[in-house]
């Protein structure tokens, strides 16, 4: 995702001393460690029977994975949904559910949207429905709400260099909103796109946006992402109403055991 940094400097007046006051990115590398994230996952992308690109995405219900709409498009349009698959809980190699995705839709005006623009970093939202649910029991969905004012916020994601295990940051900040977007300090790199951004103020997590791509301001790197409620509401109404891309017939979910390895090489992450 390109984004024209000095134009979003100008709009959110950046407060880039505040990424100082951010944590480091904790590795996630135990099944032990993820407990209570099993819902967020690596969003694949296939091409000819291979490994294409990767993505961070999250369960928003049983069926219903939330990610970046750049995840899933490609030449000018989404890819078949038989070409995406989510494996929540990944861990190098394993997770706790595999599916294939059944539909999937994107807001009808991300393809319309220049690259560099706004516009296109608001509507930078996909859902992913999924051929079969996976079982709150085993990874269970997160809401998708508003922030708390000036609350903090966290980003569990994977990336490039951490593709096997997710990263959990504690602490990173909300620095400026503008017109349904917001500029966060939390770190992103490739493979970031669609991450989870949580407010877990309250005792409890929500999902406030997801990642969509950087800039650079004053030298400093921060991210973007966009408010979802609305965003989401709409993407849940398209597939009900029988809209979105769907998969080829004879798809399914895969349950794959903690020991057992799938081989992913020669995937590429999508830029953030």
């Amino acid at each position: 995702m390109r984004v024209w940094a000095g134009l979003l400097a100008w709009i959110f007046g950046l407060a880039v001393p505040a990424l100082a006051q951010d944590s480091a990115l904790t590795p996630l590398t135990s099944r032990y460690q993820l407990l209570g994230w099993e819902a967020v996952g690596r969003v694949e992308v296939y091409s000819n029977g291979r490994l294409q690109s990767t993505c961070t995405g999250t369960l928003i219900a049983r069926d219903l994975v939330l990610t970046a709409a750049h995840c899933v498009w490609q030449d000018g349009a989404t890819v078949s949904a038989d070409q995406v698959g989510f494996r929540a809980g990944y861990l190098n190699g394993s997770s706790i559910a595999d599916s294939r995705v059944a539909k999937l839709a994107v807001l009808a005006g991300y393809a319309a949207t220049d690259k560099s623009s706004v516009a296109q970093v608001r509507q930078d939202v996909a859902l992913l429905e999924l051929s079969q649910s996976i079982d709150s029991t085993q990874a269970a969905p997160f809401s998708v709400d508003l922030p708390d004012q000036d609350s903090e916020i966290s980003v569990v994601s994977y990336g490039q260099g951490r593709e096997e295990y997710l990263s959990w940051q504690k602490r990173c900040m909300i620095l400026g909103r503008y017109d349904g977007l917001y500029a966060l300090s939390c770190r992103a790199t490739f493979g970031t796109s669609g991450a989870p951004v949580f407010d877990r103020s309250g005792g409890r997590s929500r999902i406030v946006s997801i990642i969509s791509g950087t800039g650079v301001v004053e030298g400093e790197t921060v991210s973007f992402g966009m408010i979802l409620p609305e965003q989401v509401a709409t993407l849940k109404a398209q597939l009900r109403q029988g809209g979105g891309v769907a998969a080829e017939p004879g798809t399914g979910a895969k349950r794959i055991g903690v020991g057992e390895r799938k081989t992913t090489g020669g995937a590429k992450f999508v830029k953030p």
